[in-house]
């Protein structure tokens, strides 16, 4: 620290950590969850509490468990029209929460619509947004020309540059906004044991935030919130082309049948081709996940896709170049033409082989 610096706190009077719960087929999403996990860790350095903004029809009974895993109060609006995310009334009645309650940090998990809400409520605050973060510190900002010190102040970390980089970004605006990475941060353990504060909430809606009307939500089958909870997570890449990923998923459907908690994902190519919805893509631009065992098939292993898989426990790839990146970042490596290998690995399944993890 320079000699003489004056320590500047620019809250002016803002206190508090905000998350949202994103609710999707009647239950709290799992970066949700996982969003908890920093906000606690923030929270227990700045001395204050963990306030979640719960938004739906019918959702009250869910306060309980957003509690268990770490928040301190749940404010819950809970209004027919908001049943399914609308961005127009979901972030004006987020622009009123944080103006009655003036919070310090506002964290939203980066999934679709978290990446949409946060940038809207920037811009409602006039405060600044750092996405897609894989890690979220409290930390101080040296301005050494002005002899200042700005402290308590959030670090917010991002990758840069292909992963090759890791950005340290900061604002001076409250509430200092943060995506985080789906996948980065681990659920909390849920304690039942203890106590929060339920808070109902009216936000004052005009028929302005309802403009756009939802005509008919069609969910596809699997996928956004399985990819999250699977030991075994089966993805095809360019590879896997000639028969639109069938092998992929017949061998994630016949580790199901052992009794294994499985799913199929697949890389950026396979989306953009239309193979497979963006909700099972993998890598940088899609999802991070943690499974037991990640099987990539036909995957090269560009450093995008690997961003997304390296918390996985074991990963082994499967391709018929030898040469290829993914063998590199593989605890197993099985060199072989798609064709060839995939029906052999089914056929051991269906006999029993779980790749080492045993059926529940």
């Amino acid at each position: 620290r320079p000699e003489g610096s004056e320590e500047v706190d620019f809250r002016n009077g803002a206190s508090g950590v905000l998350t949202w719960a994103e609710v999707a087929n009647g239950k709290i999403t799992q970066p949700s969850l996982e969003l908890l996990t920093p906000a606690v860790k923030l929270a227990k350095q700045l001395d204050t509490e963990v306030t979640t903004l719960l938004i739906g029809k019918d959702i009250k009974g869910l306060a309980d468990e957003l509690i268990a895993h770490g928040s301190d109060e749940v404010i819950v609006v809970d209004d027919d029209r908001l049943e399914e995310y609308l961005i127009l009334p979901f972030a004006e009645t987020f622009a009123q929460v944080i103006k009655e309650r003036n919070p310090e940090i506002a964290l939203f998990a980066a999934s679709t619509a978290g990446r949409e809400l946060a940038p809207r409520i920037g811009v409602k605050t006039n405060s600044g947004v750092t996405a897609d973060c894989t890690a979220l510190e409290i930390g101080e900002h040296i301005n050494r020309k002005e002899k200042k010190i700005y402290s308590p102040i959030l670090e917010s970390r991002r990758p840069t540059y292909g992963e090759s980089k890791l950005a340290t970004i900061i604002g001076f605006v409250c509430p200092q906004i943060s995506t985080a990475r789906a996948g980065t941060f681990e659920v909390p353990e849920a304690d039942r044991s203890r106590k929060g504060k339920v808070t109902e909430f009216k936000p004052k809606l005009s028929d302005d935030e309802f403009v756009s009307k939802i005509i008919k939500t069609v969910r596809g089958e699997g996928g956004l919130q399985s990819l999250d909870d699977a030991d075994i997570v089966v993805a095809g890449g360019r590879g896997t082309t000639g028969d639109d990923m069938q092998l992929v998923k017949e061998l994630a459907e016949a580790l199901k049948e052992q009794g294994i908690k499985a799913e199929w994902a697949a890389s950026r190519v396979m989306v953009d081709e239309g193979v497979a919805e963006y909700a099972r893509q993998i890598g940088q631009t899609g999802k991070t996940i943690r499974p037991k065992v990640y099987i990539a098939v036909g995957i090269s292993g560009a450093v995008q896709h690997v961003a997304g898989i390296k918390e996985a426990e074991t990963i082994m790839a499967i391709n018929h170049n030898a040469g290829e990146a993914i063998f590199a970042n593989a605890d197993f490596g099985l060199v072989g033409e798609y064709g060839d290998v995939m029906p052999e690995l089914i056929t051991k399944v269906k006999d029993g082989f779980t790749f080492g993890l045993e059926v529940k």
